[in-house]
């Protein structure tokens, strides 16, 4: 196990005024503008300061470091809804049950690492990550996956769930900056299979 000396194991590093962003890699190499990056925020001078850290995750690796300034912004970084779009396609199995593929597509959105996506059907039953009822009576808010802020292409994020077909589902995404009140989400989306 790697120990880590904060004030000198860092691989990048930015100070403006009283801020200063230290990024730590979860590999060498990592690309800027790619998710791997933890960075810490350091805010004052002088035996006073205050530390924060992306994702308010002490080296969680899920962060951009090209996207630094925006993790922190808790006045909100976009007007924008997260607007999602989707493709629905249906097969059979050999026995002849027909399934649906639902492909969710959204715009990756600066400082975020990670989305909550949430699918709910007509009975309002949550899914969860498995594609069945979340049954979980410990967890307040139930939600379907939490999804990386990976981008496939084009700066899109995306998601595959796979349902039943003759279902309505409502689906919710939403951004998740820690620093972002409140976080950004997605109109619900009604998908009909």
């Amino acid at each position: 196990m790697f120990i880590y000396n904060l004030e000198t194991d860092f691989q990048k590093y930015e100070s403006t005024g009283t801020v200063s962003y230290y990024g730590y890699a979860q590999s060498p190499g990592i690309p800027s503008d790619a998710t791997g990056w933890s960075i810490r925020r350091v805010v004052g001078t002088g035996p006073t300061l205050d530390v924060e850290w992306s994702n308010k995750a002490r080296l969680s690796y899920i962060s951009k470091w090209s996207e630094k300034e925006d993790y922190f912004d808790s006045a909100g970084l976009s007007a924008s809804p997260i607007n999602v779009t989707y493709s629905v396609n249906l097969t059979s199995n050999s026995f002849g049950i027909e399934t649906a593929s639902i492909n969710l597509q959204w715009g990756d959105l600066p400082g975020v690492d990670t989305y909550k996506v949430t699918f709910t059907d007509q009975n309002n039953v949550t899914y969860n990550g498995l594609f069945a009822p979340f049954m979980n009576a410990y967890i307040f808010e139930p939600y379907t996956a939490y999804v990386p802020s990976v981008p496939v292409s084009g700066g899109t994020v995306s998601y595959l769930f796979r349902g039943t077909s003759n279902m309505t589902y409502s689906v919710t995404v939403v951004g998740d900056n820690k620093y972002q009140t409140p976080p950004f989400s997605s109109p619900v989306v009604t998908i009909t299979t």
